[in-house]
């Protein structure tokens, strides 16, 4: 039940380094599980926050 973790440039995708698992407590069965963000995918979201900066920046509350 892998789940994709990261959102970068209006995508879902999955990460590229460690696995995580969310394990209940109650009974111990698997709630989810993702991987990590690694190096290049924290460059990548970087990229893109920086690309759409501008844009966003210019946006008004209403």
């Amino acid at each position: 039940m892998m789940q994709p973790a990261l959102f970068i440039q209006g995508q879902w995708r999955s990460g590229q380094g460690a696995q995580l698992n969310k394990i209940n407590p109650a009974d111990n069965t698997l709630l989810w599980s993702a991987l990590s963000a690694d190096a290049e995918d924290v460059d990548m979201a970087c990229r893109a926050a920086r690309t759409a900066f501008p844009a966003w920046a210019r946006k008004t509350v209403a």
